[in-house]
């Protein structure tokens, strides 16, 4: 947005062209507001997306770790005590491995996310309205 002594200026030569010059302005903020509130608006749709695929990934793998030890169950039910003991044993391994696994992506993720946050700042201290604060 032009300061007001321009604006002045452009009064005095065309009064058209104040008006125009204040409009441009007004356009570009309303186009700010929306490219940021559809930037939330996927951020979010992202974050459910991800909260709604990891729920069901352990569901289901609840389920099947539930139904491989009712399979040991079975065979121990059976008198294969070697085989029950030997499947119970390799579904109990995959889970501890899992856990593991997780653990690890999880630690992964907190150091990107710790490393990103220095950038998210300079990004927002630089550039058109370098200043404002962001909430």
């Amino acid at each position: 947005m032009p300061s007001p002594d321009v604006l002045a200026a452009y009064k005095s030569l065309d009064p058209e062209l104040m008006t125009a010059a204040v409009d441009i302005a007004r356009e570009q903020a309303r186009a700010l507001i929306r490219e940021g509130e559809r930037r939330m608006e996927l951020e979010a749709s992202a974050l459910h997306r991800a909260y709604r695929d990891r729920w069901w990934s352990l569901t289901f793998g609840f389920l099947v770790a539930m139904g491989v030890l009712g399979l040991a169950a079975y065979m121990a039910h059976l008198g294969q005590a070697v085989v029950a003991g030997s499947i119970a044993s390799i579904d109990i391994v995959a889970l501890a491995s899992l856990f593991i696994a997780g653990s690890r992506q999880k630690a992964k993720s907190e150091q990107l996310e710790a490393a990103q946050e220095p950038q998210e700042k300079g990004r927002h201290q630089s550039g058109a309205g370098a200043g404002c604060q962001y909430p």
